[in-house]
């Protein structure tokens, strides 16, 4: 998979397939692959670019001070070096915040956005669980797996996959770089993007599990209510990750029909 230099790192990504493009951004601890599946569905249709973001699977980490400006800045850049003049987006979460920042920053170069388990700001009801991220990032790898994950998947998936989840923790413990994962932990400190989001003329659809803890449900309305041209997609005993296996056909066709209508 090829490399391009963006800002003061090389920064990791691939493309798929052929036709309009989509960006693919992945949340906080991921990597271009969070989106195996979902590329793999999309490539048939679009060309797909995912990539992975700077302190995160191969991209460096880089010795700027993390932002999400800086994040978007990136893409930015590489979207300029790979000749991409217009694209559809979609953000998972932390990479839903750097999409935001990418649609109201830079509209000319967005054509659709698809919006997943994020918000325009860090509310008062939100400070809690990111101080409990932080704190568990501080303390390990392991510790900051044992406390997201609960976060992430459904109860039941949890209590059927222990043995699995065990394993990909001490397996991902040897890959992650998470000084990478606190430094872009840090950049929610101050993250509100309320103020823009009226701005937003492009057409958005918002994914949202019904069971997320960790972005509470009238922080979605805030988001869905504030943008002209959004509906809202709601998925149940999902928690902040939509794309689980039992959600995924569904989830597909909702994206690829969104992205195809004229």
């Amino acid at each position: 998979m090829p490399y391009k230099d963006v800002n003061d790192i090389k920064i990791h990504y691939k493309i798929s397939g052929e036709g309009f493009p989509i960006v693919l951004i992945h949340g906080l601890s991921n990597d271009l692959e969070y989106w195996k599946y979902l590329n793999n569905y999309l490539k048939d249709y679009f060309k797909v670019i995912s990539l992975d973001l700077r302190g995160h699977g191969k991209s460096e980490e880089g010795i700027m001070e993390y932002s999400i400006q800086l994040f978007a800045d990136d893409i930015i850049q590489l979207l300029d070096k790979i000749n991409i003049e217009k694209t559809n987006i979609i953000g998972f979460s932390l990479g839903g915040h750097i999409s935001l920042e990418i649609i109201t920053k830079y509209p000319q170069i967005i054509n659709k956005a698809i919006l997943i388990s994020c918000s325009a700001r860090i509310r008062s009801d939100m400070v809690e669980d990111f101080k409990g991220i932080m704190k568990s990032s501080e303390e390990g790898f392991e510790e900051f797996f044992d406390f997201i994950i609960g976060h992430i998947l459904p109860d039941d998936i949890l209590n059927e996959s222990k043995e699995t989840l065990e394993k990909q923790k001490k397996e991902l413990a040897k890959k992650r770089n998470i000084n990478g994962i606190r430094k872009a932990i840090k950049t929610h400190k101050n993250y509100d993007q309320y103020d823009d989001l009226s701005n937003i003329d492009k057409e958005v659809l918002i994914l949202y599990g019904e069971d997320d803890t960790i972005i509470p449900r009238t922080a979605i309305d805030e988001l869905n209510d504030n943008i002209k041209n959004s509906r809202l997609v709601t998925l149940k005993n999902t928690k902040h990750n939509v794309l689980i296996e039992r959600n995924f056909d569904y989830v597909k066709e909702i994206i690829k029909d969104f992205l195809m209508e004229k």
